[in-house]
């Protein structure tokens, strides 16, 4: 049995040759995933959000959203809108996740805008606009004066007094009285006839002293000979 060298040669040329190309074609493959994976830029999973009351001096806080492929920093910054959400620009100044409303924003919406980045590129992703921001409302400051007026000076009035009762014990009189007076101070009883003539209690007996504006007293005294009953 004979070997033909040659076509064994030819037969292990052609193997090497299917080798080095399949070798070839794997590293083209491996070559094209690796430089797809590492140029892939951040992609917004869900947008970013506004939460808060749209009003004037009301502060609202933003939410960068979700993202795909590991940003590594993120870049903020709020828009002041049209009432439709549209015709957006920038506000100086406001890079952070929280903004308080202004007086120029009356009548305006917010967006949110985020910017994702990495090594590979960047991406960004917008807010959907805010309600319309309302005016602060004003506030009223009511002021109560409340004026006292002082009572009147207290009028003295004339005092009075009214027999209720009298009765003679021999030559004693017991008398009920009632004292109408406001003025706290002692009062001097007179005895006075029928022609004029008068004469002051026995100077022995307590004047009547009312403590309060009218009260029913009893007093006994011993009349004058010309008052004694006869």
């Amino acid at each position: 049995m004979r070997i033909d060298k040659r076509r064994g040669r030819f037969l292990l040329g052609k193997e090497i040759a299917v080798i080095a190309a399949l070798f070839a074609s794997s590293c083209a493959t491996f070559a094209s995933t690796v430089g797809a994976a590492s140029s892939a830029k951040p992609v917004n999973a869900t947008p970013p959000t506004i939460s808060g009351t749209a009003e004037e001096g009301k502060t609202l806080t933003a939410s960068r959203g979700t993202w795909n492929n590991s940003p590594t920093d993120y870049d903020y910054q709020w828009r002041r809108c049209a009432s439709d959400g549209f015709s957006c620009v920038s506000i100086d100044g406001a890079t952070n996740l929280t903004y308080t409303l202004k007086s120029a924003d009356v009548g305006h919406t917010l967006r949110f805008r985020v910017i994702a980045k990495h090594a590979d590129g960047q991406t960004a992703a917008l807010s959907a606009p805010s309600a319309v921001v309302q005016k602060a409302p004003v506030t009223t400051t009511t002021t109560t004066t409340t004026t006292t007026t002082a009572p009147h000076p207290a009028v003295n009035h004339r005092p009075s007094i009214r027999i209720l009762a009298v009765r003679f014990i021999g030559i004693r009189v017991y008398t009920r009285m009632r004292v109408c007076d406001d003025s706290h101070r002692r009062l001097s009883i007179i005895e006075r006839d029928s022609r004029g003539r008068s004469a002051l209690l026995h100077p022995s007996l307590p004047d009547a002293v009312s403590s309060e504006p009218m009260l029913d007293m009893t007093r006994t005294w011993v009349p004058a000979p010309r008052f004694r009953h006869r």
